[in-house]
């Protein structure tokens, strides 16, 4: 005859819950949680909004396999997990999964913030120019690579940006990487800095780009009669 041996397979029935995020960098972060009470946690992150599969009953799973369109970022008995390996100005899903018999059976149900959502970090615009100059107008524009929804600008009559420009304090320019700043002061002095915005993510700023608008031409006095 021949032995076999039947496993008790149960899920925990407390699930992972309250994941936090801090040190959000363009492709890391630090992700915390509390545990449920299994054996251990598996955390997984799915690249987008949503959950797109949970983790198959009897499935032994290891750091780097994938589910679904996400991919096992964390497999242990502690709280916390630095993530990296992640892509710039990118929405994850991250849902932990309490587990039993090193990872056999998982509690694939949700729980208070878990799964939660989190953007990465974005770099900054790059390479800002003045494209032309006139009396009362400028026209600037920059690089970006990565993700953005819209770009904001600031004005200054300073390059502390201490004396913002009626107008021009953080003011949205929408997604297109080029500006017109008008309604200026001839043979003025102005500093202008760019960030980007996704999602959640803010940029850092561009760097401080000066310039001079340009004099006026005097009016022509009337010809004596």
């Amino acid at each position: 005859s021949q032995d076999v041996t039947i496993l008790n397979l149960v899920a925990p029935s407390v699930q992972a819950k309250n994941i936090i995020f801090s040190s959000v960098t363009q492709n890391s972060m630090l992700v915390r949680w509390t545990r449920g009470n299994g054996n251990g946690v598996m955390l997984v992150a799915y690249p987008g909004n949503s959950v797109t599969a949970i983790p198959t009953l009897g499935a032994t799973y290891n750091v780097g396999d994938q589910i679904g369109s996400g991919f096992v970022v964390y497999k242990g008995s502690v709280t916390s997990c630095n993530v990296t390996g992640l892509t710039a100005g990118t929405n994850y899903t991250f849902k932990a999964y309490a587990y039993n018999n090193d990872g056999p059976v998982y509690n694939v149900k949700n729980a208070s913030l878990n799964p939660r959502t989190k953007n990465t970090a974005i770099g900054g615009p790059t390479n800002l120019t003045l494209e032309e100059i006139g009396t009362d107008f400028a026209v600037v524009e920059w690089d970006y690579t990565g993700n953005s929804e819209h770009f904001e600008l600031q004005v200054a009559y300073d390059n502390a940006f201490t004396q913002i420009v009626p107008g021009y304090d953080n003011a949205d320019f929408g997604n297109e990487q080029v500006a017109i700043l008008e309604d200026l002061t001839s043979n003025t002095n102005y500093f202008v800095k760019v960030r980007a915005f996704y999602g959640t993510s803010v940029s850092p700023w561009s760097q401080v780009l000066a310039f001079t608008t340009t004099m006026a031409e005097p009016e022509d006095e009337p010809a004596d009669v």
